[in-house]
């Protein structure tokens, strides 16, 4: 299982490690076998073995616990999205400092700023303690040696590095972006990414993160593989001894 968690609908998926069984053998699933779905209001297929056998209880609670994790992004933290954690004077989607004229997708006639630059600026990140922002066309700033002020991990960047390319170019943090993917490769050695390679500070990497080292599969590039955490934009802080009516109040979690 990748860094996303989930896998495309289109391609069987294997378990690793192999779920607790008798036979301890790694399994492909698939979720279009005819044998494995209900004829119930769900809909919903039970995973079997590609020779059409079920799993066991055991192995498909198994399969259920990487779903799981895979789905929240293997968030730890049990009261994320449910009791506020901190707070920010200042927050941005960056895209008042990365949708600049000749940047990507960049429309001059665009009448709102939603509709400038769409689906490349739609990570909001806490501005309080990064350095103060500079122009995006500005002469860069050599560290020569000396530590940035702010270290950024990108992953998964595709073909869209624009939130390590701010980060980098705008706020003079040290970025390392990882992508694995063959479409990332190519795009690093060919000509749509010779602006990033000028910035010294920006490195890209051709691998990603797990929990094991080695060589991963990766299926055929798919939305559905990609695991973002959704957590509500507020929460309700109520009386401990009456947690419904007029004693609750929400809160903004940003």
């Amino acid at each position: 299982v990748g860094v996303g968690g989930a896998s495309s609908s289109n391609n069987p998926v294997q378990l690793l490690p192999p779920p607790p069984s008798s036979s301890r053998r790694n399994l492909r699933l698939s979720r279009r076998s005819k044998a494995g779905s209900l004829d119930d209001t769900t809909n919903v297929a039970i995973p079997l073995r590609t020779d059409g056998k079920p799993l066991s209880l055991d192995e498909r609670l198994r399969y259920l616990e990487l779903k799981t994790n895979a789905h929240f992004n293997f968030g730890a933290h049990p009261f994320f999205g449910s009791k506020k954690l901190s707070s920010c004077k200042e927050q941005s989607d960056l895209q008042k400092f990365g949708c600049v004229p000749g940047q990507d997708l960049y429309n001059p006639n665009a009448k709102t700023a939603g509709e400038n630059c769409p689906g490349l600026f739609d990570h909001v990140v806490c501005l309080d303690h990064l350095p103060k922002p500079k122009p995006f066309d500005s002469p860069e700033v050599k560290l020569n040696g000396k530590q940035a002020p702010c270290l950024i991990y990108d992953f998964g960047i595709r073909k869209q590095p624009q939130f390590g390319q701010v980060m980098a170019k705008v706020f003079g943090c040290e970025v390392h972006a990882f992508d694995p993917s063959p479409v990332s490769t190519k795009w690093w050695e060919g000509d749509e990414s010779n602006d990033l390679h000028t910035i010294s500070n920006y490195h890209f990497h051709p691998y990603g993160a797990g929990g094991f080292d080695g060589d991963l599969e990766l299926n055929e590039y798919d939305w559905g593989q990609v695991s973002i955490i959704k957590f509500p934009t507020w929460v309700l802080d109520c009386n401990p001894k009456n947690h419904t009516g007029p004693n609750c109040k929400p809160i903004e979690t940003k």
